[in-house]
């Protein structure tokens, strides 16, 4: 699949979290395996391509859970990065058009 390429290519890892994510620590970027089947390349490539401003990590996720914020924080806790600010994205797609916030 490409788009798992292009992340690994990237640098990208996939994490054992329950649902799978896919990060990395330099650019402090997660993605979700269902956010990525949700888009295409080009909106990968967009996002990949936006710089994460220094003191935060961004989370890229379709569906939240009851507590996002708090899975975040054990996911940059587990890669010793727990002073970080969790920024969580999410990504919908509505007639054909991506939206992103």
């Amino acid at each position: 699949m490409a788009k798992l390429q292009l992340l690994r290519d990237a640098g990208f890892t996939a994490d054992s979290s329950q649902p799978a994510i896919w990060i990395e620590r330099n650019r402090r970027q997660a993605f979700s395996e269902n956010i990525i089947s949700d888009h295409d390349v080009s909106w990968l490539t967009e996002r990949l391509a936006e710089k994460v401003p220094e003191p935060e990590f961004w989370f890229y996720f379709r569906d939240l859970s009851d507590n996002p914020l708090r899975k975040c924080k054990m996911v940059l806790s587990r890669l010793k990065m727990a002073a970080v600010l969790p920024v969580i994205r999410t990504g919908s797609r509505r007639e054909g058009v991506t939206h992103s916030n």
